[in-house]
């Protein structure tokens, strides 16, 4: 895992926020404060669950300014630093674990699989969310900005080597929910773009993303781009 600079940060915070139907699914999961929320980031997920919930719940992340933020939206949650890729944070079992678009972050996912397995109690769920390869497709960066689709299939492990380590792991794909369709386009996607909250935005050279981004908000002028496709992946495993 690499750790996300001041800059990133603030971009991510002030622009990202949650997925109605990938929430939808957590809450499924979730009836008590014991769930954890690998990989919190600012603690948007977090945050939403509190509100309808009331629980704080656990988070971890592996840098300490997203946990300052998550910890301000969420002040009764238990939140600790951690590298996902070689120590699990937390001396204890929960009902439900949770990642949201983080898997493709870690270079050993099956360590976290494995480190899940045994920190999930009997009869616990692990949810892992993820584009995987076969919705790289449809993101508009992989259209809009030169080399993105190549980065993002290198850094994104197949949701079949996923599975593979769940069940090498002992788990059994209880349910697995795929989110297609279409997006209206908003303003705040646009501006997530500016600011490069997408982390394969800081991925590919500068002068590409001024390229694509030129060309997008060209699109978005012209009333070419009103709406973007999307094709998201939730494994739930028992």
């Amino acid at each position: 895992m690499k750790p996300y600079s001041t800059e990133e940060v603030a971009a991510y915070n002030a622009t990202r926020s949650t997925w109605p139907e990938v929430m939808a699914c957590f809450l499924r999961y979730i009836d008590s404060p014991n769930f954890l929320d690998a990989g919190c980031g600012t603690g948007n997920d977090l945050a939403e669950i509190f509100q309808k919930t009331g629980f704080g719940g656990y988070g971890c992340d592996y840098s300490k300014d997203m946990i300052a933020q998550a910890r301000k939206k969420v002040p009764t949650a238990i939140i600790r630093q951690a590298n996902l890729d070689k120590k699990f944070p937390f001396d204890r079992q929960f009902d439900t674990i949770y990642m949201h678009d983080v898997i493709h972050h870690l270079k050993y996912p099956e360590v976290f699989i494995q480190d899940e397995a045994n920190h999930l109690s009997r009869g616990g769920t692990l949810i892992i969310g993820s584009e995987f390869h076969e919705g790289l497709k449809e993101k508009f960066t992989s259209a809009y900005f030169p080399n993105a689709y190549a980065l993002d299939m290198a850094r994104y492990d197949p949701k079949e080597k996923i599975v593979s380590a769940l069940k090498k792991s002992g788990f059994e794909i209880a349910d697995e929910i795929k989110i297609k369709g279409t997006e209206p386009f908003t303003p705040l996607i646009l501006e997530q773009t500016r600011t490069r909250s997408h982390s394969i935005l800081r991925l590919i050279p500068h002068d590409d993303f001024v390229v694509g981004l030129e060309n997008l908000e060209q699109d978005v002028a012209a009333g070419k781009l009103t709406r973007i496709k999307r094709f998201y992946t939730l494994l739930v495993a028992k």
